[in-house]
Order: structure tokens, then C-alpha cells, then sequence
């Protein structure tokens, strides 16, 4: 899912709401626990965490969800999972989302413009050293 935090969080809750409908149909208990990963910029990967993991225990204690960013990147982008109830999931996530659109989105890094051939249209100059081969 892609978007702003309302964005996400109305596409889960109808998610969640298709599922617990499927799972009452097929007579089966619905899940109280769920798992979600959210996709953290890498330049904004320092604001989550906190110095020492202090952000990343706060938003523990004040959403009551379970959260690990991990260290890999996938397109400069690091995984943050959240578990817990699907309220104190949505709780977390409205933390990250929060601390992430603090960061300015840096720039796309700068390819150099090289020169597309390595000919040269200036003449050359120079002694012959030797005419054999």
C-alpha cells in the first residue's frame, strides 16, 4: 500500500474488516494479533530509531505494538515491522509515518555527465619512435 498514513490505515481497516467477515463465514475464530511491515526511507531510518533505540521504545510504550526496523535496505528502503493488535498496530504506524514526513526526501544523487565517446577531434601530434611494427 502506498500513501499517507489515512491513506493506509482505511485500506487496512477494510482489509481487516473483508477478512474478519471471511473468517466469520468459514465459522472460524478471528485473529486478534496481526503483523505489518512498513516501508521506512533510509534517510529517515535515524529518526525512527533514536538515539540508543530511545523512538523506537517509546513508540513500544505509547502504541503498545511490538517494532524492529531492520538494518537491510530494499531500494533504499528499510523494513519496519509492527505487531500487535490491529489498534495498536495503527497507533505505531501514525508514529512512523509522523516521524518519516519530518525528513526532508533527499535529492536523487547526480549521474556526472560523461562524455559519450573517448575520440578526441583533435589532431594528434607526435614523433614516430619507429616505422616497424
Amino acid at each position: 500500500i502506498l500513501g499517507n498514513y489515512i491513506q493506509c490505515s482505511v485500506i487496512q481497516e477494510l482489509l481487516r474488516a473483508r477478512l474478519s467477515d471471511e473468517f466469520r463465514f468459514e465459522g472460524k475464530e478471528v485473529p486478534t494479533q496481526a503483523e505489518v511491515v512498513v516501508f521506512v526511507r533510509a534517510e529517515a531510518a535515524g529518526v525512527v530509531t533514536g538515539k540508543r533505540q530511545f523512538k523506537l521504545r517509546q513508540i513500544k510504550k505509547e502504541s503498545g505494538a511490538e517494532i524492529e526496523l531492520k538494518a537491510e535496505t530494499v531500494r533504499d528502503q528499510r523494513p519496519c515491522l509492527l505487531s500487535g493488535t490491529f489498534l495498536n498496530i495503527l497507533r505505531a504506524e501514525r508514529h512512523v509515518f509522523d516521524l518519516v514526513r519530518a525528513v526532508p526526501i533527499a535529492a536523487p544523487q547526480k549521474i556526472p555527465d560523461l562524455p559519450r565517446t573517448r575520440i578526441s577531434s583533435a589532431p594528434l601530434t607526435g614523433q614516430v619512435i619507429s616505422t616497424k611494427g
